[in-house]
């Protein structure tokens, strides 16, 4: 529906490409960034799809009776739009080398790449009572106190900004920014999922770092994970090596969520 959608409105004018996934291709998992550049001049970066559960239309900010129930009515997501023409043009160059990738696989042949409105069948849609998606539904309807939008820096200033991206220099960027805590690591995942394949190695030492300052006297480590088969996930990576991995106070599960970010000591990062 989407796809027709965008055929009927632009017609000729769209440009649109599909990056597959999978074993042996550009990216083996997931295509999983949000980003939009807009004029070379600005972009939005978030966690979230462009979809009502990521983007849900409410504005509790303007309107106060949005903000009862918020909580059931979308993921929890963090989102920043960044007025910066160096920046805008890296990201910029990131989804023009990724639209590229698709154009040349179309052109050997590879099938299921381009944007197009040709029928597949699909499922209906299943609908689930609230009750089993939520741990409580007091909370989900609960009035709260939503953050407004905040405009950053305060002050005019320079600012250090240090793009990550997956695959191409994450690991290395979150380690340094790990090893510069002093006090407190909080981190919020949508899910952590302990892999004990020998490539996985880098990763599963950057568990382990995590595992030994959650014992460090005076660091605060608490890893909040999203709901969905949180239990089991959690349970395997506080089991995993010779000993318990964190602290039982460091990681627990809350509920929808599919955002990533991390605050660490006075530092922050997303």
């Amino acid at each position: 529906m989407i796809r027709k959608k965008q055929r009927d409105s632009l017609g000729a004018h769209l440009d649109g490409w599909i990056v597959k996934c999978g074993a042996d291709r550009r990216f083996a998992s997931a295509y999983h960034e949000k980003v939009a550049v807009r004029d070379s001049e600005a972009f939005w970066l978030s966690s979230g799809n462009w979809s009502t559960r990521s983007q849900p239309e409410i504005d509790p900010i303007a309107k106060a009776s949005d903000a009862r129930g918020m909580y059931s009515k979308g993921n929890r997501e963090w989102h920043i739009v960044v007025e910066d023409e160096a920046l805008s043009k890296l990201f910029e160059r990131y989804i023009i080398y990724d639209r590229d990738g698709s154009e040349q696989e179309a052109e050997s042949g590879e099938g299921g790449v381009v944007l197009s409105v040709e029928h597949t069948d699909t499922l209906p849609d299943v609908f689930v009572p609230l009750e089993s998606l939520l741990s409580n539904i007091e909370l989900a309807a609960a009035v709260v106190e939503p953050l407004a939008p905040e405009q950053l820096p305060s002050s005019t200033r320079p600012v250090r900004i240090q793009p990550v991206l997956t695959p191409d220099n994450y690991l290395p960027r979150i380690l340094e920014l790990i090893d510069s805590a002093k006090k407190f690591i909080y981190l919020h995942f949508s899910c952590i999922n302990y892999s004990t394949v020998a490539k996985d190695q880098p990763f599963r030492d950057m568990l382990a770092k995590l595992a030994d300052l959650s014992f460090k006297p005076g660091m605060d480590v608490r890893i909040n994970v999203g709901s969905g088969g949180a239990a089991d996930k959690i349970s395997t990576t506080m089991s995993s090596g010779s000993s318990p991995a964190f602290t039982t106070r460091a990681l627990c599960w809350m509920g929808r969520s599919s955002l990533s970010a991390a605050r660490i000591g006075r530092r922050t990062a997303s």
